[in-house]
């Protein structure tokens, strides 16, 4: 209840920043002439996205077990979301709980997998973001958000390096801290860490390593081209930079506690990066709102197709597998 309430909080300031000084009429106006027709034609451009997100999936987990599409795709939809729509982006939790009931692989070990995603999210960012910042102007904008992003990509380098390159210090640190409980207990949780490690096997692998990078790149680069699509819907006229600037900047600031849905977060984080622009903040909430439908529904859409065929409780999809 206190992660949902601190998103709920979040969004709710973040949407009331978003609205403070629109023109309403305006935003009606600019939404009621956007031709929704085209809109529907970037549809196929997410639902792409989505299967690069579950092809690089299968390569992290293929040192631990070769999963097919077939059963990837769905788990991964589902997966993203309830990502979208848990608060706290606790939904992370629910492509893990899957995969552990479908396959041979423990959720410990799926976990593991997805934090490689992140960590490959955000090499793959920081890539662009060095494209970017090229100017200070940029950098006095946005600078304590990218601050944050890059402190999040150090922790997540650390946690790497400490779980599997130092497993046996670690181990070591398991068994004093716990060293007065039970035997069956010790053994439980060095068990349960081993199972974490075995999630961060393609370390091992280089060439896998790099395929799984590519597809980052890939899924990363266009996402910033259906972004770039989008633009002309609400007769924003940006250069192709442009856009992965607006992709960068919801990207962190969704990272935030979140409410359900990126609600406040997804608009906000938009409406900053077009100001950059110069873009007004009418038009810059319009488009918030086409790229959401776009994107957060598309996802959400697919995640519903895909949910009948699969046993998934309510408490997991809160985040409590």
């Amino acid at each position: 209840m206190k992660k949902i309430i601190i998103g709920l909080t979040i969004g709710i300031i973040l949407i009331y920043l978003s609205l403070k000084g629109i023109d309403y009429r305006s935003i009606f106006i600019g939404l009621q002439k956007v031709n929704y027709k085209l809109l529907v034609l970037t549809v196929p451009l997410f639902v792409f996205i989505q299967l690069l997100r579950s092809l690089r999936w299968g390569v992290i987990l293929s040192p631990i077990q070769k999963i097919s599409q077939n059963k990837l795709f769905p788990i991964t939809c589902i997966g993203f979301m309830a990502i979208a729509l848990v608060p706290m982006r606790t939904g992370e939790l629910v492509r893990p709980y899957l995969m552990s009931k479908e396959s041979a692989i423990p959720f410990s070990s799926a976990v593991a997998t997805i934090l490689i995603e992140r960590i490959l999210d955000s090499i793959t960012l920081i890539g662009i973001l060095a494209l970017i910042v090229s100017g200070a102007h940029f950098i006095e904008k946005f600078g304590n958000s990218i601050i944050i992003f890059l402190l999040m990509f150090i922790i997540l380098l650390i946690l790497v390096y400490v779980f599997y390159f130092r497993k046996e210090t670690f181990l070591f640190v398991i068994r004093r801290a716990l060293s007065r409980f039970p035997e069956k207990v010790r053994s439980w949780a060095e068990d349960l860490f081993k199972l974490f490690v075995e999630g961060f096997k393609l370390i091992e692998e280089p060439k896998q390593f790099a395929y799984a990078l590519i597809l980052s790149i890939l899924i990363w680069g266009f996402s910033g081209l259906a972004i770039y699509i989008l633009f002309p819907l609400v007769k924003i006229e940006l250069p192709l930079m442009g856009a992965f600037v607006v992709l960068l900047a919801t990207v962190m600031v969704i990272s935030l506690p979140t409410a359900p849905g990126f609600l406040g977060n997804f608009q906000f984080g938009c409406i900053a990066a077009l100001s950059f622009y110069n873009v007004t903040k009418e038009n810059a909430f319009a488009f918030s709102m086409i790229y959401y439908l776009a994107g957060i529904g598309t996802n959400i859409l697919l995640g519903l197709i895909f949910l009948p065929f699969h046993k998934l409780p309510l408490k997991k999809i809160k985040g409590r597998p």
